[in-house]
């Protein structure tokens, strides 16, 4: 895992480009010191489940995306992507997801609802439900609109997956902790479809369930349609 592997396609290059860009540019970066037109009136203590902050935008939204499975941990698939080869594994998934509250107002919250069906050699399902928070600010948001997510929450599988099987050696663990990282970009003119690149995680959070560390990762491509 330690040499280098040409990526399998040149828009998987791109897509993790733009990964590594904005990961090493977003972190410094704040937007314009402008407050927006729907932060709450000074003086008032609204509580941040009821604080959507970007009350302008749609509340829900729809996901669909494809990848494939990564032979590294998630840490080198997230940051050492070019040096980690894919394997057989496959996956095609959906999900519902809906904002639930804001932090300022570069933070919001949201709840997900996910399916997935993995393929390769191995046919499985996944179900899970997460939790988000994620940074829309950027200051080049009227040319490309950017944000970055971290999720987390239980993840449960119908089998046990072979693959998770040879990382952690154990039979019967179907639920574990999923824990995802998103970009996403869309244009000005078309904000609510929005280009998506996943790094979807599954753990027992160190060895804090059933005694798993690392299991699964899967780099994934696809569309977000918020309504």
């Amino acid at each position: 895992m330690g040499t280098a592997v040409s990526c399998r396609s040149s828009a998987r290059a791109l897509a993790l480009c733009a990964v590594f860009v904005a990961w090493i540019v977003a972190a410094p970066v704040l937007a314009a010191d402008e407050a927006p037109a729907d932060a709450p009136a000074p003086g008032t203590d609204t509580p941040w489940y009821k604080d959507w902050r970007k009350s302008e935008e749609p509340l829900w939204a729809i996901t669909g995306f494809f990848g494939e499975g990564m032979d590294g941990v998630f840490s080198e698939s997230l940051l050492n992507a070019f040096e980690v080869s894919s394997n057989s594994e496959r996956v095609v998934g959906i999900t519902l997801r809906r904002r639930i509250g804001g932090f300022t107002r570069h933070i919001t919250f949201e709840a997900e609802g996910m399916y997935a069906l993995h393929y390769g050699t191995q046919r499985y399902q996944e179900f899970g439900i997460a939790a988000y928070a994620r940074w829309g600010t950027f200051p080049w948001n009227e040319y490309v609109i950017t944000s970055v997510a971290f999720g987390v929450g239980p993840s449960y599988t119908d089998t046990t997956p072979e693959l998770e099987k040879r990382e952690h050696g154990k039979n019967d663990v179907r639920t574990l902790n999923q824990f995802n990282f998103e970009l996403t970009g869309a244009l000005p003119k078309y904000p609510n479809v929005q280009a998506l690149a996943r790094l979807q995680h599954r753990s027992g959070i160190g060895g804090l369930i059933n005694g798993v560390e690392d299991a699964s990762n899967f780099w994934t491509f696809g569309l977000i349609y918020r309504f």
